[in-house]
């Protein structure tokens, strides 16, 4: 892991409690791992710890956590942009580079938010007509 990468995971690294995302790394398997962890009585140096097992050459590691209040459904997201460089179907690890991982994980966290349309919009479909709406392509994504 870059030093510049390991600079975005913080001081607490591997101290965040749920609900939170993470991103774990082990040398031995040239892969990431993406959970959740929906509780606050766990940390994710406990969930890397969970998964060094006899099966496993070497201990993961937690190269980024991100608090978010509905990890579920961030994780499923994550996932699904994922799911081409996912090792394994019904496995959560994926071959993807670390750092893109932390920038994807920070986007679909905090998507940009375009007020003053969805001000607009929401006008329209309280208080306008049909006639109103015309133009509006992305329409059905808000009703």
């Amino acid at each position: 892991m870059s030093s510049e990468t390991k600079d975005q995971c913080g001081k607490e690294n591997g101290n965040l409690k749920g609900p939170c995302v993470y991103i774990l790394t082990n040398r031995s398997l040239g892969c990431i791992k993406i959970g959740r962890i929906e509780t606050t009585t766990k940390n994710t140096a406990k969930r890397a710890e969970e998964l060094f097992s006899t099966g496993v050459p070497t201990p993961f590691e937690v190269a980024y956590e991100h608090s978010y209040e509905d990890p579920k459904r961030l994780e499923k997201l994550i996932h699904e942009y994922l799911e081409r460089y996912r090792v394994h179907p019904r496995r959560e690890f994926f071959r993807f580079p670390v750092d893109k991982a932390i920038e994807l994980i920070k986007e679909l966290s905090n998507p940009p938010i375009d007020l003053f349309n969805s001000v607009k919009l929401l006008n329209m479909r309280v208080l306008g007509t049909k006639e109103d709406l015309e133009g509006l392509e992305d329409l059905e994504d808000f009703c």
